[in-house]
Parts: C-alpha cells; structure tokens; sequence
C-alpha cells in the first residue's frame, strides 16, 4: 500500500511539473506582456502551484498518511490547470477557437482554482498538523468548508462575468446568476466565519499540544504572518496589488517543514524576531503618518516640509525604544522572564517561603516561568532528586551545578526547547540565577531528610539500648538477685542451728554480690565509660596510652600530644573521643604488629583526631567491624572519620564538632 502511495505522489508531482514547463515555455514562446501574466493571476497561480504541489509531494513522500499533503498535491494541481488553461484561452481566444471550447475551459479554470485555494487549503489547515480532525465536533466545520467551496465553485460557472473581458471567455454554465446583494454578504459573513473557527482550531492545537505540536504551529504562524504583512492593503481594503498574493506560497512550504522536519530553525527565535521588527515597523509607520497628517491639517502648506522632517526625526528617534519594547514583550511570550533576571530570581526567592511548594513545585513554576519543556535535579551521584516536565529520548539537554557554601549539592538538568540546539546564554544567565535558591532548597530538603532519618536512628536505637538493658537486667542482674535473696534467707534460717553453713554461704554470697556489681558495672560502662566521669577526657586517654605502653607482650611504643584543656567538648563528643581512640590502639596492638604508634588531637573549627603507627596490613586487607565502628561514631555527630593503610603503616583520621 506504501509503495503505492508513493507511486501516486510521482505521477502528481509529475504532472503538475510538466503543466508548469507548459506554462513557462508558453509564457515565453507568446511573448506575452508580464502586465498580462501579473494581472491574469498566471503567476500567482504558477507560484502557489508549485508551492502547493512540491510541499505536497514532500509530506507525501516521508509522511504519506497525512492528509494535508494529499490536500495540497489536489490543491497546486489546481493551480497549475488554473495557470496552463489561462495561457491557452488566451491563445485560444487570439486564435479565433469556438467559443464553446473557450468557454468550456473557462468553466475548468474556475472549478480548479476555487477549489484549490480557498477550498483544499483551507481543510489541509484545519487538519494540520496532524492530518487529522482536532476532535469529531470539528466536522461540521470541515463540511461547512466543502459546502462553501461548491458554492463558490457554482456561482463561478453561473456568473456572467468574462474572465478575459472577451465573452468567448464566460463561463459556458453561465446563466446570468449573480448573488443578491443580502446573500452575497451573508456568504462573505460565513466565509469569514469559517476562517475564523480553522484560526480556532489552530489556536486549540496550540493550547492543548505538546512541544512539538508548537513548534509546528509555530512555523504556520510565521508563514501567516509574512504573507498577511504582505498583503495588508488588500486584508484592509478588500483590495491591492496581486504581486504580495505571492506570500500565500510561504504557508506551503512552512507547513511541509513543518511536518516533515520541524526542527530545521529555531523557529521561536525566527519569529520572536519578525514579530518585533514587523510591529515596530508597522507602529513607526502608524506614527509618521499620524504626525504628518495632524501636521497637514494644523498648520499652513508652507511650514508643512519642516515640519514633516520635524515628524520623521521623532519617529527615527522612537524606533529603537519601540523595538525593544515589542522584543520584550514577545520573548516574554515565547521565553518566558528569562531576560527578567532580577524578576525571575525574586518570584523563585517568594515561593520558596511557601510552606505548600517542595521542590518539585518549585521546578515546575520555574519551568513554567521559562517556557522551558524539562527541568530536573539530580544529586552527585545520579539519583533523580525532582523533576518538572517532560524530555524525549532524542532532545537535546544542557546542565547547570547546583552548588552551596562552594561544595556541589547536585546538577539541574535543562531540556531544551524545539530547535535549540545549545542554551541560550539568556536562560543561562537566567537558570544560573535562580541555581542559588534551588540550590539552598535542596540543600534544607536534604537537611531535613537527614534529621528525620537520624530521628528514626535514634529512637531505634533507644529502643535496642532499652531491650539491651532489658535483657542484661532481666536475664542476668535479676536471677543473680533472686538469688541474693534467697541465700539471703538461707544464711538466717541457719545462723543459729548452723553457723559453719551459715558461714559458708556467706562467703558464696560475698562472691555473687561482688559478680552482680561487676554486672552492673559492665551495664553502666557500656553506656559511657567510668573513667570519663572519673578522670576526664585528658586523664582517661592517657590513662589508655599508659596501659598500652605498659604491655610487654607487645612492645608498642605510644605518644600522644593533645591540648592542656579540652573543656567545651560535649559528652557525645567526649565519648566519640574516647572509643575512637581506644579501637585506634585496639588496632595497632592487635593487628599491625606496629611497634611505634602516635596520637595527635588538636582544636580548631572542629576537634581532629589522628592516629598513625607504623604497621603493616596485608594484601587482602579490607575494613573491618572496628573500623565501620570508628566511622559510625564520626558521622553519628556530623563528623567524618576515614582509615586504611598509608606507604608507612597505618593511620586513623577523624573530625568531630566540638558540641552536638
């Protein structure tokens, strides 16, 4: 079926060329007068023709179930008849032809230009782009359109009017009809009507499409655009020169870009700009004349020269603040504030003081703020923090670094609009603006995860410590009571019958109590050791480094420099201290086979901890339960602690806050 579509679109394409070579060569074998050409409407429809045709016969080709290029293969069909059947009437009529042979080919030049243009082309827009109907309530508009069409098509072929001003070039249909002047108004009416509601339909597409559906559009409209502003005489006055009807063929050829290859330009920018120059030049224009013409009439012909040039120095002066104000008004419709950078920076600054707006609605304005199709952050090590929007596999993206105090938080990534094929420094600018408020965004959101999460860590963890003591008090502490207790009641019951049992039990009893406060002991200690609250911090490190020193079986040399007071640290610091320095020489006396080690603690922003020895580890050494131990310890506070073997031996670093 795809071949033969195909086929189709060769033959078409194919014959409207030749009917154009026809036309051209004989244009150009009559001599005939470029007055005549212009004014018999042969160019125009040579031109719109070929552009109907050749848009047609690209849709066709690379998208053959579209509709709207089979409606303009139909459509400079159309045309090229129109424009070959105008250049043989004329030869026709000079030639002495019957005039039933002119008159019939009048009546085919009317059926193949009216249907051509207003009526193909109008339907081939109210299914672009999609070459389908926007929904089903769109049909009436569509026969509203085939309606009118035959309409047209009929008064043509009834009409008594010559197409040559010779009446061998009258319609042979014609019968004298021509409209009441109430119809014909009211024909004029829905035909305006029906141009009208394909604007709305475009306008439709438009508000309910997706970026690419826009972008298309957007290349109607610029076509649009150029043919109205070439036109505007006639659009204003029902009437003007046929030369600017050669724009319409803009509408063609915009449309098959469209459809077949979109992304071609940067068409925002293509028509941001036409539109600014097109208004500033129409309101300078609008001006001048306005100043000329008041002039005109207030004062006398004599002063009217100065005072024109007076006007045009005033206008020349204008034109430039009347630019810039039109340019940003519509890079604003088509970009968005990202020229508005101290706007942009202050409506992200005054969202973020909503409590309802998260990050991800902070995106999804800013994305909306820039008329950008994607926006997203994604953290330093690729997880997808938030995203606004929607980016296709194949669009182009760039990224901007979300950064905070000078340490990277995460990257937000931009989708680009349709045609861009790098971003703008405008929404560079823009984007690297409102990088700081999302950045502090995120970094609070992440904050706050991180408080939630140690919350639950820590009231997991109390609910382990209480099983714990739990457990240690009911399966331990308790029956070693228990027992007390009853040796307890033994020992009085034989005091008196017998005092050398009694006195045995005793001495069991000495024993279990001493055995239940060693319990209690080790109970407490490992909540917080005894020497910390006994000795303090300095005292009881330096009691660990004595002890150590005072192995022989190991023979390890230890010094430590610590500062003379470190008054200030909280407990949880003090604590963290103390077992990071205590599993520190736990290492280098069980594992390294060090015989020298040093512990160097200092105060700065934060208390710094390191120990080295010089030890050895072996090949497949790998972090073990101590070394996870130390780092939990560091990042349970904020800190960070890091271990593992050097080129000398072995070093332990950590850095602890001062308080928590």
């Amino acid at each position: 079926m795809l071949r033969w579509r195909l086929i189709i679109v060769i033959a078409l394409v194919s014959i409207g060329a030749a009917l154009a070579a026809f036309v051209i060569t004989s244009t150009i074998a009559s001599s005939t007068p470029w007055r005549v050409i212009v004014e018999s409407y042969t160019l125009t429809n040579i031109v719109i023709g070929l552009s109907c045709l050749v848009s047609g016969g690209l849709i066709g080709w690379f998208r053959p179930k579209n509709a709207v290029g089979w409606l303009f293969l139909a459509s400079g069909l159309g045309h090229l008849v129109a424009a070959g059947l105008a250049m043989v009437l004329r030869f026709g009529v000079e030639s002495g032809w019957p005039e039933t042979t002119t008159r019939s080919l009048t009546t085919v030049f009317h059926l193949g230009w009216l249907i051509g243009l207003p009526g193909l082309f109008l339907l081939a827009l109210l299914l672009f782009p999609t070459g389908r109907l926007p929904s089903r309530w769109w049909r009436a508009v569509a026969v509203a359109v085939i309606v009118q069409t035959g309409y047209n098509v009929v008064t043509a072929a009834l009409s008594p009017e010559s197409l040559l001003g010779s009446p061998a070039t009258v319609s042979i249909l014609s019968s004298g009809y021509v409209p009441a002047t109430g119809l014909a108004a009211a024909v004029s009416i829905v035909g305006g009507a029906l141009y009208a509601l394909v604007a709305a339909s475009l306008v439709t597409r438009y508000r309910n499409g997706d970026e690419q559906t826009k972008s298309q559009l957007l290349w109607l409209i610029l076509a649009i655009v150029a043919a109205g502003v070439l036109n505007s005489q006639r659009w204003a006055t029902g009437n003007g020169p046929i030369l600017p009807l050669l724009g319409i063929s803009l509408v063609p050829i915009a449309i098959a870009i469209a459809i077949v290859r979109y992304r071609l330009l940067d068409i925002r920018l293509v028509l941001s700009r036409t539109l600014v120059y097109t208004l500033a030049i129409a309101t300078v224009i609008a001006v001048y004349a306005t100043l000329v013409s008041a002039t005109a009439l207030l004062v006398p012909s004599d002063a009217e020269r100065g005072l024109s040039i007076a006007a045009a120095i005033l206008v020349a002066v204008a034109f430039t603040p009347v630019r810039l104000l039109f340019q940003r008004l519509i890079n604003r419709a088509f970009y968005g504030s990202r020229g508005d950078l101290a706007g942009a920076a202050f409506r992200m600054s005054e969202r973020m003081q909503r409590t309802d707006d998260d990050l991800v609605n902070l995106l999804e304005r800013a994305r909306l703020d820039l008329k950008l199709p994607y926006l997203s952050i994604r953290s330093t090590d690729d997880y997808q923090v938030a995203t606004a929007g929607q980016l296709d596999a194949d669009a182009p993206a760039a990224s901007v670094p979300l950064s905070h105090r000078g340490e990277p938080l995460a990257t937000l990534h931009v989708g680009l609009r349709r045609g861009e094929r790098s971003i703008h420094p405008s929404d560079l600018r823009t984007l690297t603006m409102i990088a700081t408020p999302l950045a502090v965004a995120h970094h609070a959101i992440e904050l706050t995860d991180q408080v939630r999460a140690a919350r639950a860590t820590i009231v997991q963890a109390r609910e382990w410590e209480r099983q714990r003591l739990y457990r240690d008090l009911h399966d331990g502490l308790g029956p070693d009571l228990t027992s007390v207790a009853f040796r307890a009641d033994a020992v009085s019951n034989l005091v008196r019958s017998d005092p050398d049992r009694a006195l045995k039990l005793l001495g069991e009893l000495r024993q279990q109590v001493r055995s239940s406060i060693n319990d209690v002991r080790r109970v407490v200690y490992g909540l917080r050791p005894i020497e910390l609250d006994k000795h303090g911090l300095e005292g009881a490190l330096m009691r660990r480094v004595a002890s150590a020193n005072n192995d022989s079986d190991r023979r390890l040399v230890v010094t430590a420099t610590m500062p003379a007071q470190m008054a200030g640290l909280s407990p949880a610091t003090e604590l963290a201290t103390y077992r990071i320095v205590s599993e520190g020489l736990a290492n280098a006396l069980r594992h390294s086979g060090a015989t020298s080690c040093t512990i160097d603690i200092s105060m700065g922003a934060s208390l710094r901890i390191v120990i080295t020895d010089n030890g050895s580890r072996g090949q497949d050494w790998a972090p073990g339960v101590g070394v996870a131990s130390m780092i939990d310890r560091a990042e349970e506070l904020g800190g960070s602690a890091s271990a593992g073997p050097t080129s000398s031996g072995w070093s332990v670093i950590a850095d602890l806050p001062l308080s928590v």
